[in-house]
């Protein structure tokens, strides 16, 4: 357990990490002000939702890969994943590392969240809290996900930018095209934003997209130690 919160106290105060909160910050600053501008009734709950939802959820894969997911090939770059074999074995580093990417990709998202919920606060009381809440709850599992399938990635490709990018590109690509295919519940902003097209989303399916990818990150890491294992 101590390895696990060492882990993710590294990944809180890599650089990368305050990379993504401060593009978040600015990305949530350029919302609010399109909100001040539009609206004349200022109301806590509509100004978090577009803050929320307004540009985030079309960047947000992007955010969370960037801060932690890549680590283990910037370690293994260095040498300094040699070290850290040397004092636990390949399958305890893994699993640290699969927990801790998890963790730091989930509050990449949730931390600028709960700043931006307090400070609507001071607008005017929240009319459905709970709403908001299970937003940011939701928000936490999106964010997990996506970095544990941009850490899988680091196990079957070379370059450091694939984690990453792919993540990103993968995810803009089924936002276009799951709409065409008349599978809107699957939409994927949906899983960041339910309000962005409220009748169609489906906790179920924002699961299920959450599964899919956490079981990928996970196929990619097994294939990885099955082919080193037959190379052996």
């Amino acid at each position: 357990m101590k390895k696990v919160v060492y882990d993710i106290r590294r990944g809180l105060s890599e650089p990368t990490f305050f990379i993504s909160i401060g593009v978040t910050f600015l990305i949530m600053i350029i919302s609010a002000i399109y909100y001040f501008q539009t609206e004349e009734l200022f109301l806590s709950d509509d100004l978090f939702k577009t803050i929320q939802s307004l540009i985030l959820p079309f960047i947000a894969p992007l955010i969370v890969c960037l801060p932690y997911s890549t680590i283990s090939m910037l370690e293994k770059d260095s040498g300094y994943k040699k070290l850290i074999l040397n004092r636990i074995n390949k399958f305890e580093y893994i699993i640290i590392r699969f927990i801790s990417v998890a963790i730091v990709g989930g509050l990449t998202l949730v931390i600028p969240l709960i700043i931006l919920m307090v400070s609507c606060f001071f607008i005017s009381p929240y009319e459905n809290l709970e709403s908001i809440l299970g937003v940011i709850l939701l928000d936490f599992g999106f964010g997990a996900s996506y970095a544990i399938f941009g850490y899988g990635l680091t196990f079957v490709n070379d370059k450091r930018y694939i984690p990453i990018i792919a993540p990103q590109v993968g995810y803009l690509l089924l936002t276009y095209a799951l709409p065409y295919l008349d599978l809107t519940q699957y939409y994927p902003p949906l899983a960041y934003s339910p309000w962005l097209l409220s009748s169609y989303a489906d906790l179920n399916a924002i699961l299920t997209q959450f599964i899919i990818l956490i079981m990928l990150g996970a196929v990619f890491i097994v294939y990885d130690l099955i082919k080193e294992t037959i190379s052996i």
